[in-house]
């Protein structure tokens, strides 16, 4: 009986396992691709394991959905072939790894489209396998296969990958030279020198640049002298083929290598010969080899070169520290003419070395105010504190508008309050241009106890130190003061000097503790004078209910001359309080300022830092003495702007925080003046490839497979802002975002791009560091490992403001950098990027055949 149990028990079991696995393979198939893309890399595995469990049938329908562009859509298969590859290349899956890379070789056989057969030749990069290079190798020769089969051969850890490659060049009718002597350039190989030179001398712009950068890479001493000759034909400036940035590189290569004579008598070549920034190039290379040995480089380039590059030179004396150095520069100081000279005295002070302390001194009083100039914020770099009587001196000795200017300058950097009794000290006998540069200097430190030095100028014959000094009064004065200055108010006649006392008054006043008591003095000044007038606007910018009450109680006693003067001040009163007083005027009937005082209230109302609720309340309130149309309509355009806000806030507590779902902006960012750039339903706002780029589920999607995989633009041009965007990768995916472009011609070099790429992937492990995600391409680079994993959302914000370039990827400043600084020497890449200079253009995603979506676009104009 128990055994029958048991058999009965398998039975069932058999018929039931049967039944939860009869589905058949087309449909588990098609159950996996309906769910890719994934939208996280948990799922993404799972998917990948099923992959796995479908064995070599599922995967063989999987790969016979891959057709070429235009016939059929296949980007499910794609993304989960793709996906499988770099899943299996990760450690742990070898035995999968193997069959799967006889799949892909299979299918390269098997199709006859060459579109399909590369696609899946490039699926080998991921192996890495000896036979993947093997197989790969058969392709080198076939034009449509070439580039690919060259990114699986260099992508393999194989001691062979070398030798093939480099014996690949010695096949004259290779279709990819450029692409093979990139990889080898990367591998700084010499096994293929004599082929460079080959496909050099025979090839087209692009050939000649990937040879000559080979060339320089392999630091080979064969390749020298067609570099030289490379540089030589571009006039060892700028040309396609970067032949002197190649010439500089070998020099820097061949200095790694420890032939330092090679390296110096290059550099030298292209001292007397190059452009600047390749002079620049050359120089730093001969400074990180050599060192102080380069000191003479330095001084006889600074000697005879043009300022652009003198300022170079200048900036790599940091590179050559210890007084050795310092001592060469101070020498140079005696034989170059006055230009020069400010300028090395300008980097002494940068520098620090105190050895240039007696150099710079005897300096700040020669007879060229150039280096006089320089010689000040020199000495206040270097001496600090201790520089302050030398240029108290310097400052008496020279009063032209340059010398003292330079002096304040000097002195506000190294000035402390006991220094300050320096200055004050000083005023006796000095000339009347240093007497007033000292009195801002004084004035400067804000302290109380030089306010009497300050006011005995108020009353100077001197015209531009009686200015000076009722300018400086604010910045001093005290509570205790305040007597001083409302007789100084009473007894000026010019009205800017009036003005200039009164600021002083309320600073004075505006230091006493208690608010109400701010006025007092004021009030019981204002009393007992006969010229009332000057104290009001005081008490305006005072503020108080002890200063409001004083001043409407002179509205109402005083004549027409004193109304106009105070109801000047109550309608621009520093606060709300006098809203009511300019209600009560409107209320009163007054003729000539009622209807001032109706428009002058809303104003103060509506501008109020106070609750909506309470505004609204408060403009109601006037509502009975609009008596004309005019006065209605201003009201009702206040009232409906306050009901609309408090709907806003009100709508804004029923949620828990503003969030951007779509392209709804924050209540924050609607404030701050962004717009939306795309509404989540059409791309009418855009321009270009409308074919590629398509809106699905409130996205921009890039669908390659359905054109070109080309570019979107705004339909607009922009100069300086701040874009915020959303954007999710797919494996390998590649785009760019461009700025300031024309709509025309490649934008990573007629306008700017920012790279939006997938840099965790292998196929782009060798990536320049301009290249990876966020940097400017081939101007700036981005830091690396902000992106977040595959499959989840990205939020980038981009901020051009001039030349200023700021990348903030997921809450990280992946890029700060300015373009003019980027660019002083030259491009990273060693290419001429015109569209650096474009001060506007449009913004738009820059496809390179890769699905990626974006959402939640918008942008404020700076």
């Amino acid at each position: 009986m128990k055994k029958i149990f048991i058999i009965s028990f398998i039975i069932i079991g058999s018929v039931l396992g049967y039944a939860q696995d009869q589905r058949t393979t087309e449909t588990k198939v098609a159950d996996l691709l309906a769910r890719m893309p994934v939208d996280n890399l948990v799922d993404l595995r799972m998917k990948m394991e099923e992959m796995t469990k479908l064995g070599p049938e599922g995967r063989q329908q999987i790969i016979n959905m891959i057709v070429p562009p235009g016939n059929g859509n296949d980007t499910r298969a794609r993304f989960a072939i793709e996906s499988y590859s770099r899943y299996l290349s990760e450690y742990g899956h070898e035995p999968e790894k193997y069959a799967w890379e006889s799949e892909c070789i299979e299918a390269v056989y098997a199709s006859g489209y060459t579109m399909v057969r590369s696609f899946f030749l490039s699926q080998l990069q991921y192996m890495g396998t000896e036979r993947s290079v093997e197989f790969a190798s058969g392709f080198l020769t076939d034009a449509d296969m070439c580039e690919p089969a060259v990114a699986v051969i260099a992508s393999c850890n194989s001691p062979k990958k070398e030798d093939i490659l480099a014996m690949s060049l010695q096949i004259k009718s290779l279709p990819c030279p450029a692409s093979v002597m990139n990889e080898l350039a990367g591998m700084k190989s010499d096994k293929a020198t004599t082929e460079y030179i080959f496909w050099y001398l025979r090839g087209d712009a692009g050939i000649k640049s990937s040879a000559l950068n080979a060339m320089a890479e392999s630091a080979h001493e064969n390749v020298y002298a067609t570099l030289n000759a490379a540089a030589a034909d571009a006039s060892y400036g700028w040309d396609a083929t970067g032949a002197t940035a190649a010439l500089v590189q070998y020099a820097r290569n061949v200095g790694d290598k420890g032939d330092e004579r090679t390296m110096e008598k290059i550099c030298r070549e292209i001292f007397s010969k190059a452009t600047v920034q390749y002079k620049t190039a050359a120089l730093e290379a001969m400074v990180h080899y050599k060192g102080y040995e380069a000191i003479d480089y330095l001084l006889s380039g600074f000697v005879s070169g043009e300022l652009e590059y003198r300022q170079a030179i200048l900036n790599l004396t940091g590179d050559i520290p210890g007084k050795a150095a310092t001592r060469k520069w101070i020498t140079l100081i005696s034989v170059v003419d006055e230009e020069r000279k400010a300028e090395i005295i300008n980097m002494l002070g940068e520098r620090g070395d105190e050895l240039a302390v007696s150099t710079i001194k005897a300096s700040l009083f020669c007879p060229s105010a150039q280096v006089r100039t320089a010689s000040a914020m020199a000495l206040a770099k270097l001496q600090g504190r201790d520089s302050v009587s030398e240029l108290i001196d310097y400052i008496r000795s020279y009063e032209t508008v340059d010398d003292q200017v330079a002096g304040y300058r000097a002195l506000l950097t190294v000035l402390d309050s006991k220094k300050r009794d320096l200055i004050a000290g000083a005023l006796e006998g000095s000339g009347n241009n240093t007497k007033a540069t000292m009195l801002i200097l004084l004035a400067s430190g804000g302290e109380n106890r030089f306010f009497n030095t300050i006011m005995q100028y108020t009353s100077s014959f001197d015209p531009k130190l009686r200015t000076v000094a009722f300018s400086e009064l604010k910045s001093l004065a005290g509570p205790d003061d305040q007597e001083l200055l409302i007789d100084l108010m009473l007894n000026v006649s010019d009205e800017t000097e009036k003005i200039e006392v009164q600021m002083a008054l309320v600073t004075a006043a505006n230091q006493i503790n208690n608010k109400e008591e701010r006025a007092s003095v004021l009030i019981e000044a204002m009393k007992k004078s006969d010229q009332k007038a000057g104290f009001i606007p005081v008490l305006a910018a005072i503020g108080g209910q002890k200063a409001l009450s004083a001043v409407y109680e002179e509205f109402e006693k005083g004549n027409a001359e004193m109304r106009a003067v105070t109801y000047d001040a109550l309608a621009s009163w520093i606060d709300f309080s006098s809203s009511e007083v300019l209600y009560d005027i409107c209320a009163s009937g007054n003729k000539n300022y009622s209807e001032k005082a109706f428009y002058d209230y809303i104003d103060k109302v509506y501008t109020a830092p106070v609750p909506d609720k309470q505004k609204l309340s408060l403009l109601r309130r006037i509502a009975p003495y609009a008596f004309r149309e005019d006065q209605k309509t201003i009201l009702e355009k206040r009232l409906d702007s306050v009901k609309e806000s408090i709907l806003s806030e009100e709508k804004e507590k029923e949620t828990e925080k503003e969030t951007v779902t779509g392209f709804v902006l924050t209540g924050q960012e609607k404030k701050d003046g962004f717009v939306v750039l795309f509404d989540g339903i059409t791309l009418d706002n855009w321009i270009g490839d409308k074919e590629t780029y398509v809106v699905e589920d409130g996205n921009i999607v890039v669908r390659p497979e359905r054109g070109s995989g080309g570019n979107l633009f705004t339909s607009d041009e922009y100069s300086n802002f701040i874009l915020r965007f959303e954007f999710q990768l797919t494996p390998g995916a590649n785009n760019g975002l461009g700025i300031r472009a024309p709509l025309t011609g490649d934008a990573a070099y007629v306008g700017m791009e920012l790279q939006i790429i997938d840099n965790t992937a292998e196929i782009y492990s060798k990536l320049q560091a301009y290249q990876y995600h966020g940097s400017v391409y081939g101007v700036i680079p981005a830091k690396k490992g902000f992106l977040k994993p595959l499959g989840e959302w990205n939020e980038q914000e981009v901020i051009v403001d001039g030349t200023a370039i700021r990348v903030i990827l997921n809450g990280t400043v992946i890029v700060d950098g300015d373009i003019s600084e980027a660019i002083k020497h030259g491009t990273m890449d060693n290419h001429d990027h015109p569209g650096l200079k474009r001060k506007s253009g449009h913004i738009g995603f820059l496809g390179h055949g890769s699905v990626v979506k974006f959402r939640n676009i918008r942008l404020k104009e700076l």
